[in-house]
């Protein structure tokens, strides 16, 4: 039997589709409505609240961006974007360029926080551990000339961490993109009876990298690696900015990424049945009785799409 579907939106009537859309590496989710009429406007807050009947939440808080009137279909369209939009609108320019935003002798936790506070947001409690001290010379770490959100995600590419909002908090967390010995919120399953409505599983070495080069200010460098058996030859990433300011800093900085980027790339792309309760960033059990595996997953990605023709959730996810 069929469920009724559920859509709950902040001055919308007439819901006609919706679509959200989040993951590991999107520094700001995003969603789409279509709708008879709404009373938002730019700018204006918005929340979506979607499933069924019997089983709905909010997947999204943020703001809209963009909004059309599309005709002759008369029907509005809103594209959405959640908090961290402030970060991606915020370009840093100081008045004076010789005093630019500076932070000395601070950990990385600290400077995105305090890089936040600066287009009037604030990171959630809690703490990462070990720290990246950075600004440790007289200079300072120095932020001029670029988006909040271009600043974090360095931060996040020499850290290993990962910034993100959910439910209109925005946290900073040493959270790998894959599993690393998590428990599984739930079980997907193929077959009948399952939730699973299609699946498929790549392996690649397109994005892997045995060699982690770091140059940072003058004459700080380092380099770290190791064997990997999937590859033809070495593979390198570089990470150079002068933010680099210590000798262990570089070590650290290319350990991280070493671990991160040196190990093949498992990915499953599946289509569920609709369920508003997953996000990007958990972690479930993968039970596939068409090819007899087990194993579980990293959510990577997730796009709701919500509609006349029913309620799907693609999910992208890592093993």
């Amino acid at each position: 039997m069929s469920e009724t579907l559920y859509a709950d939106i902040t001055g919308c009537s007439g819901i006609l589709d919706v679509s959200v859309e989040a993951g590991y590496s999107m520094i700001s989710a995003n969603a789409t409505v279509d709708c008879a009429s709404t009373s938002l406007g730019l700018g204006d807050a918005i929340s979506i609240d979607i499933g069924y009947d019997s089983a709905h939440q909010v997947v999204f808080e943020g703001y809209v961006k963009k909004k059309e009137v599309i005709t002759p279909a008369r029907m509005v369209r809103l594209t959405c974007q959640d908090i961290l939009i402030r970060a991606v609108d915020f370009f840093l320019a100081a008045d004076d360029p010789e005093a630019p935003l500076t932070f000395h002798s601070t950990g990385d936790r600290e400077v995105v926080d305090g890089l936040l506070s600066q287009c009037g947001l604030s990171l959630a409690s809690g703490a990462v551990s070990p720290t990246f001290t950075l600004g440790t010379n007289a200079d300072g770490a120095k932020f001029n000339l670029q988006s909040i959100a271009e600043a974090i995600q360095f931060m996040c590419s020499i850290t290993g961490r990962v910034c993100y909002a959910d439910a209109g908090n925005v946290y900073y967390v040493d959270r790998k993109p894959y599993v690393d010995g998590d428990t599984p919120i739930d079980t997907w399953t193929t077959g009948a009876g399952g939730n699973i409505i299609s699946i498929q599983r790549e392996t690649n070495t397109q994005n892997v990298r045995n060699r982690i080069v770091c140059y940072g200010k003058t004459p700080i460098k380092a380099t770290a690696s190791a064997a990997n058996p999937y590859l033809v030859v070495d593979q390198t990433a570089v990470i150079a900015h002068e933010l680099v300011d210590l000798q262990s800093l570089a070590e650290a900085v290319c350990a991280v990424n070493l671990e991160l980027l040196n190990r093949l790339q498992i990915t499953l792309t599946m289509d569920l049945l609709g369920d508003s309760s997953i996000k990007a960033r958990s972690v479930y059990h993968v039970s596939n009785s068409w090819v007899g595996s087990e194993e579980d997953v990293f959510v990577y990605k997730v796009s709701h799409s919500w509609g006349q023709s029913g309620f799907v959730t693609n999910v992208t996810a890592t093993a």
